[in-house]
């Protein structure tokens, strides 16, 4: 595991922490249908910030280039916009909408501002804004739910998530470079005689990443908000809450692609150690008494079958998100789309199918299982068939050498 890999990690591991202690923190203090409906709002949420990030994000990171937005005026206007927003939402001045809203506009942003940490070779600014975002959320739920808490607080789902995006727009003000350090670490394009042309350069990234978040991310999350309208509050808060819990899995996964993106190799080992994370993380959990799990979470405690179900989804998503994002740095089009496509119809007829039949959360969590496993197995063979591993790692270190000599 590279250093930069174990940074990106660490990043994303404190993005999940302030992520968790929303979700145990409503579950503390929201009955189990509402709390599918906060759960419902935090996955509109998260649609939001993975569109911008396909869109912005993630083909300046392939293709080493970074845009000078957002300026640093309209960052601040951002977060003390979506900071009032969420202040309002508090003191119940605001509708819950309004507080959704803010929400996606504060963690957008601090989602952008970390991206651009990571091109500018500034990470561990990223990674104390996110331990500052993570610091807001765990101090909020001892101050509201710990030993000391006064009695009679009053705190419901939109207390929760105000909270929630006004550690966001702290994050996203702490993760801001002054002027003169963003032009000291914007990075430098080697000469174009020393680059060679990439699959996607020309614009072709963008489509392809919007392409490939319209079949993926926004396909499965648009699948998982129309379960929420097909399914019962209770069964479908049950289900996003196990996948929440998995979320530190979720985000290993998301350093990975990220290290595939900017043209370090992962081999077998890293894939193959995510995966068992998994696993552990799923017996860990499975250990823990119900009696526990409900006193600690509340409505966000899942079942037994549902934690193992999602664990065992989650550590075939590790094996194809690595063969998809190979087959997308090396702009396999055809192929990446095709498999993309078909998962996500798959995934959307599949659980909603099920969804309907049943209205239960184990059923739709095999069926989760079922099509991502499947979609592993395809996209490992098509990775493993048609990209041998020098090539594909030697086009992306090529491109993103001299940017990252400073980062090993």
């Amino acid at each position: 595991m590279t250093a930069r890999y174990r940074l990106l990690l660490a990043d994303q591991a404190l993005y999940a922490v302030s992520n968790l202690a929303a979700v145990a923190l409503a579950g503390r203090v929201v009955d189990p249908d509402r709390f599918g409906r906060f759960m419902l709002a935090f996955l509109s949420v998260s649609v939001a910030v993975n569109g911008v990030r396909a869109f912005w994000s993630e083909p300046e990171m392939a293709g080493r280039r970074v845009s000078h937005g957002p300026s640093r005026q309209a960052a601040v206007v951002a977060a003390v916009a979506s900071s009032m927003v969420a202040g309002a939402g508090i003191a119940g001045r605001v509708p819950w909408g309004a507080v959704v809203v803010a929400a996606a506009a504060a963690a957008v942003l601090q989602d952008r501002l970390r991206y651009l940490a990571l091109l500018t070779q500034a990470a561990a600014g990223a990674l104390r804004s996110d331990a500052l975002w993570a610091a807001v959320m765990v101090a909020a739920g001892v101050m509201l739910t710990g030993p000391g808490a006064r009695g009679g607080l009053t705190t419901d789902a939109t207390t929760v998530l105000g909270l929630w995006t006004l550690g966001a727009a702290v994050a996203a003000v702490a993760n801001l470079p002054s002027a003169a350090g963003r032009a000291a670490r914007r990075p430098k394009a080697p000469p174009a005689a020393e680059v060679p042309p990439h699959p996607l350069d020309a614009g072709a990234g963008r489509g392809l990443f919007l392409a490939d978040f319209a079949f993926q991310s926004g396909a499965t999350q648009a699948a998982g908000l129309l379960l929420g309208l097909v399914m019962a509050s209770g069964p479908y808060g049950e289900l996003r809450a196990a996948i929440t819990l998995l979320g530190p899995i979720g985000v290993a996964n998301t350093a990975l692609t990220t290290q595939l993106l900017v043209g370090r190799p992962a081999g077998a080992r890293l894939v193959g150690g995510i995966g068992a994370a998994a696993l552990a993380v799923v017996a860990a959990l499975a250990a823990v008494p119900n009696w526990l799990g409900t006193a600690t979470l509340g409505s966000a405690w899942p079942g037994r079958v549902v934690l193992g179900l999602i664990g065992a989804t989650v550590a075939a998503q590790t094996v194809s998100t690595w063969g998809l994002t190979r087959l997308k740095v090396a702009a396999r089009h055809r192929a990446l789309l095709v498999l993309r496509g078909g998962g996500a119809a798959a995934l959307a007829g599949a659980t909603v199918a099920t969804a309907a039949v049943s209205e239960r959360a184990v059923p739709v969590a095999v069926a989760y299982l079922a099509v991502n496993g499947v979609l592993a197995l395809a996209a490992a063979g098509l990775a493993h068939r048609s990209i041998p591993a020098d090539t594909a790692d030697a086009v992306a270190v090529a491109v993103a050498g001299q940017a990252l000599a400073g980062t090993r």
